[in-house]
């Protein structure tokens, strides 16, 4: 399935650099601009500086601080944006914080090209819509 998202912008926030040029990799054949946070603080600092992001991609175990606060504030400030959980920190409870801190989604690590661009489209299309539930693909 060929995807081209040239208008759009999705924000990676990934503490490890192996993770972080992976999930470019995948990303970089759809034509979307790729931006990088390296911590949840980062992360929310760049949405504060380009808020029309299309999608964040959110690993939830990074220094400074974790994804599930830097997601719960940038909902504070934008509640449709798609915020994607992509994480190796999983238990059974996980789900549950995933919905609390506002992603939409949550995909594990280790995930492959088309679950991640595949899901990643379904949010930016609208077709995951965050109710009560983060949506476990």
């Amino acid at each position: 399935m060929a995807y081209n998202w040239n208008k759009k912008t999705i924000l990676i926030a990934e503490d490890d650099h192996l993770s972080y040029r992976i999930l470019k990799s995948y990303l970089r054949r759809t034509n979307a601009e790729i931006l990088w946070a390296e911590d949840g603080q980062k992360a929310v600092d760049v949405y504060n500086q380009r808020p029309n992001l299309d999608l964040i991609i959110m690993d939830i175990r990074m220094p400074v601080m974790n994804g599930f606060d830097a997601a719960k504030l940038i909902r504070k400030h934008n509640q449709k944006l798609p915020i994607l959980a992509h994480s190796a920190f999983a238990y059974d409870e996980f789900n549950g914080r995933c919905e609390s801190a506002g992603c939409d989604a949550y995909i594990p690590k280790p995930s492959n090209m088309e679950e991640i661009l595949n899901t990643a489209k379904k949010l930016m299309e609208g077709e995951i819509v965050r109710h009560t539930k983060a949506v476990h693909v």
